[in-house]
Parts: structure tokens; sequence; C-alpha cells
């Protein structure tokens, strides 16, 4: 290929010089653990919290049933973030003194103490967290160690692994638990537990009983395996209620049955979930705008049972979808209930036309409401009726992840800040931002797409 034109090549030089550009930022923004992402969310006993941190500044967002916010400024560069219990430490690097700077706020006394540690800093893989009285964090020299330190900064103990830690999360009431391989460790106190040899991390707690891990596994809080929710590589949230386990993807919030497993509600949203908890019996979703909605458990779509516009047929979104719905053009995942591989601009009819459904009627929705004409967008859903089943399936639109349908400046604006850690999404637009199809959404994505919108 030959590039004519000197508008050409100083066009070339510009992608290449942001993909670069991307690339560093990138690695900047996933630095230390996810304790570390610009919105840093965590749920106890206390509440739910949403803390975003720019340079010296951080915005904490207490979620009950009052929200309520808070600025808070520091002398030092916020590097990194864990809470618990309405306690905030905020770590900053001190390269200068080799030490690292802990700055402990507390949201219900609004007070402000620090300490440092000499000899530790943050590095990539650097693992921590807290609890009510004390400071976790593996260290950098030895990363099969654990230090212990009181919110004081005085080091408590020492604890050794057979291998390294690969995460660090605090208890829903105290202590941490602490994976290391396969391995999970419980510590409390004085006592330090071994719990599985069976648990994969990285790992968050919805409540005091069960653990969850960001790929969808499910357990006891002893360790004990009991299911998967399918969760697109990216869980990071969830709720128990009454028996039920409420997790998001993406737009949608489902309920699983805490006792067998079974996927037993679903609730759609409209927009992407980024933390959900509970409250007086709700489910309460943010999405990633900071907006709240409060969904009652009597409003989700009870899937164990036909609702009006299916009755007598039974309902299957716990199960692979006909072998029969199929396409030649698209990608149809009869498992995940998934249609993805449809080029921008498609439109309603053209969507029908090319897949193939004999025996079963299909209506696209968007946002709950019939679509029946115009562009097929990201996150819409397609409803595959017949005589005895019904198969609900999310579309993914290649390289639209605004759910417009289309590819424009607005996801490729969207997408060079999910690469900076500036948005977030997951779900069928995760699936949307992988042009390369590689299986991961980077600076070739990047690339890809901002040839697609010139």
């Amino acid at each position: 290929m030959s590039i004519k034109g000197g508008d050409n090549v100083k066009k070339l030089i510009c992608v290449i010089l942001l993909i670069m550009i991307l690339v560093f930022a990138a690695l900047s923004a996933t630095a230390y653990n996810r304790n570390n992402t610009a919105d840093f969310c965590y749920t106890d006993y206390s509440g739910t919290y949403m803390i975003e941190c720019y340079g010296f500044s951080a915005t904490i967002t207490k979620y009950t049933d009052v929200v309520k916010s808070i600025d808070i400024s520091l002398n030092k560069k916020i590097d990194a973030v864990c809470g618990y219990g309405g306690m905030f430490l905020f770590l900053s690097n001190d390269e200068l003194n080799n030490q690292l700077i802990v700055n402990v706020y507390s949201i219900n006394n609004d007070t402000f103490d620090n300490f440092a540690i000499y000899g530790i800093k943050l590095y990539n893989d650097t693992d921590f967290c807290c609890d009510n009285n004390y400071f976790y964090i593996e260290n950098p020299n030895n990363p099969k160690e654990l230090r212990k330190y009181t919110l004081f900064g005085s080091l408590v103990k020492t604890y050794s692994f057979n291998s390294n830690i690969s995460s660090a999360v605090c208890g829903y009431r105290d202590g941490a638990y602490i994976s290391c391989q396969k391995s999970l460790y419980r510590i409390s106190g004085d006592s330090f537990d071994l719990l599985s040899n069976s648990v994969s991390s990285p790992l968050f707690l919805p409540n005091d009983n069960y653990i969850v891990n960001s790929y969808g596994s499910v357990y006891t809080s002893k360790g004990d395996y009991l299911f998967d929710v399918y969760s697109d590589n990216n869980t990071q949230t969830a709720c128990v209620i009454n028996g039920v386990l409420y997790c998001p993807n993406g737009t949608t919030i489902y309920g699983y049955d805490i006792a067998t497993g079974e996927k037993t509600s679903k609730y759609n949203t409209g927009s992407n979930v980024s933390v959900i908890y509970p409250n007086n019996g709700a489910v309460i979703s943010v999405n990633t705008s900071g907006d709240r909605l409060i969904i009652k458990t009597s409003d989700f779509t009870d899937l164990r049972k036909p609702n009006s516009s299916t009755e007598g047929r039974s309902d299957t979104d716990n199960k692979p979808a006909d072998k029969h719905i199929s396409s030649s053009v698209y990608n149809i995942d009869l498992n995940k209930l998934k249609i993805s591989g449809i080029p921008s601009g498609t439109t309603v009819a053209k969507l029908r036309s090319n897949i193939d459904y004999p025996g079963y009627s299909l209506t696209v929705y968007s946002d709950d409401n019939v679509k029946k004409s115009g562009n097929i967008g990201t996150a819409m859903t397609a409803e595959f009726v017949s005589d005895t089943d019904s198969y609900t399936f999310e579309l993914s639109v290649i390289g639209d992840i605004t759910g417009e349908g289309n590819v424009n400046s607005r996801d490729l604006k969207l997408l060079m800040e999910y690469l900076t850690g500036a948005a977030d999404f997951n779900g069928v637009y995760s699936i949307s931002a992988d042009l390369s199809k590689d299986g991961k959404v980077d600076v070739k994505d990047l690339a890809m797409m901002n040839r697609s919108c010139n």
C-alpha cells in the first residue's frame, strides 16, 4: 500500500502518536490493583460508597436512603484507595523518602489522620485492603508476605503464604480475605485460617455469607463453591436479598436463587450498571453516571413462569436456545444468548432477513419498547417466541459502544476514555468494542475504530 499526499502522511502519524499515548495512559490507569480505578466502589454493613479520584482530590459518595457526597483534598497525589465502614485510606507513593503515605479519612467524623510506612511502595500488582482496625498490604519485596498495620502505622504482624498473593479484600464485617493462587485465607483478629484450596480471584463480598469472584463464581464465606453467574468476566458488584443473589451484567440485573444457582429473575435498567446494593428489601442500582434507580424485587421479571405475552409457554432464559435459531451472517451464541458481529447501520428489517428462526416470531426491543424500524443498536434485544419456548438475545453491533446503532466520533471518544480509565463499560458493549476479535479491548481496536470513523 502506498500513501499519497502530505495530509495522509500527517494523518497516519497522528494516529500512531495517539495510539502510543493511549498505550502509556492505559498502563498508568491500570497500575496497582483494582482498588485504584478512577471509580472505586465498595459495599459493607455501613452502606455503599463510590470514590472518584482526580490527582490530589477525591469525591466520596455514600449511597443509603439519602445520598451524601463529600469533596476532599490532599497534599499528595492519590495513587490508590481502599475503604471500609465509612473510613477511606488514600495511598500515595513518596518516592523521595522511599515510603508509602497513608491518609485515613472518616466520613462519619469528618477527620483526617495519616501515617507513613518506610520501605513500602505500591507497584503494578501490589494488593492491599483494610477493615475497621487494620491496613493489610502485600510486601512488594516478597509477594508471599502480607503485612498488617494498625491505622496509626504500627506493624502488628507479618503473614507468610506458600505462593504469591493474588487478591486481598476486606471482610463484610471485619478481617480480610486473602487468595494465593486457588487458596483462600481469612485473617480476623488473632485468627489466621485456610478456608479453601479451590477459589479463583479477584474476589468481593456481597454480604456476610457469600463471596463472588470477578468471573462470576459464587462461594460461601467459607470458600465452598456454589454456582456460576454469567458476567462477561467483569462482575465486581452484587447483593443478596431474601436468598437471591442479584448480579448486574451490562444494563440488566439478574437474580439467582442462592440454594440452587438457578437464574430466577431479571430487570433491564436501560443503562450500564456500575454498582448495586440492597436497601429496605429493594435493589438500588447506580449507573456509570452516578444516577440511582430503586427497584423493588417484585418489579423483576420472573423467569420461572410465563408472563402475559407468553401465556402457556415455558420461559427458557436459563438454558441454551434452540439450535434452529441460526445465521450465516451474524455470530449467534446459543448458550450466552447473544448475537454479535452485526455491522453498524443494520436495520431491523435487515436483521430479520439475516437470521433463520423457523417456528418462531421475532420482536426487537429498545429499552423494553418494540422497535419496528430503524437501525439496530448495541444492548437492544431480540425476542424469539414459539408455541412452547421464548428466548431473549442481547445484540452487539460492531464498534457501537454508545448504543446508537452506528460508529461515530462519540464511540471513538468513549473508547479513548475507557482505555485511559476515565470511562467504563461491559457486557455486550465490550463485545462491540473488540473490533479485532482477539478477546480484549485495547489500542488495536481504537485504531480500527478510528479508521472506520474516517
